[in-house]
């Protein structure tokens, strides 16, 4: 799923203020970074200068994090090398180009791509305890392996005990790969005509997801 490199945004995820007052939590995402290229190491000097005010507690990666086929002789130089200076935590989530190799393992087993317990979905939580609650819980899903209906049985089960534990967190998100809903219309003619060229909405994982996610208390 190549797409152009992009820095979403350095998010500031703020609780109401009447719960939380002046605490915060400081995080970045990124997506369809690992092209190794000027583009991607530019971005990630942007990057560094908005850590040194931000102060950044983790990165999320969404994906298609070693062009183009997840080879881990490219993890140095287009991962850890480029983002090294930044001293940040990483928590990725697998795309279509890293699963490529060995569906990703090999990027799930190692220790600077941040998937916790070595899983290819995982969760974590951050932020203060505030009011017996955490502030913010991120669930990491492999959207190519659930596209792929690949041990989905499983993976169903275990995404629906996290979303029971909803109400514990004052936030919950979740982070994937293949967007659910997207600007983009399709990789056609038509696509590229009216500047909408890109794989489009997952409906597929639409189906599966959407009602989980809302009934989940997903934010």
């Amino acid at each position: 799923m190549r797409a152009r490199l992009i820095l979403i945004m350095a998010l500031l995820l703020v609780a109401p203020a009447s719960v939380l007052g002046e605490k915060t939590l400081k995080f970045a995402v990124i997506g369809d970074s690992g092209t190794g290229g000027d583009h991607q190491k530019l971005i990630a000097g942007q990057m560094l200068a908005f850590h040194r005010n931000l102060s950044w507690k983790f990165i999320l990666m969404l994906g298609d994090n070693v062009y183009e086929d997840g080879d881990p002789k490219h993890f140095d130089k287009k991962f850890k090398d480029i983002y090294r200076k930044l001293n940040v935590p990483f928590h990725a989530t697998l795309g279509n180009h890293d699963r490529r190799t060995a569906r990703g393992r090999l990027q799930v087993e190692d220790d600077a791509f941040g998937y916790v317990g070595k899983q290819d979905e995982y969760e974590f939580h951050e932020g203060p305890q505030i009011d017996g609650k955490r502030l913010a819980r991120f669930i990491c899903l492999n959207s190519g392996a659930w596209n792929e209906q690949e041990d989905l049985s499983r993976r169903e089960k275990s995404l629906d005990k996290r979303l029971s534990k909803s109400p514990d967190y004052h936030w919950n998100f979740v982070y994937f790969h293949h967007p659910i809903y997207s600007f983009a219309h399709s990789k056609s003619p038509l696509g590229l005509l009216i500047g909408r060229w890109g794989h489009g909405s997952s409906r597929k994982l639409r189906k599966v997801w959407e009602q989980r996610f809302i009934d989940g208390g997903i934010d």
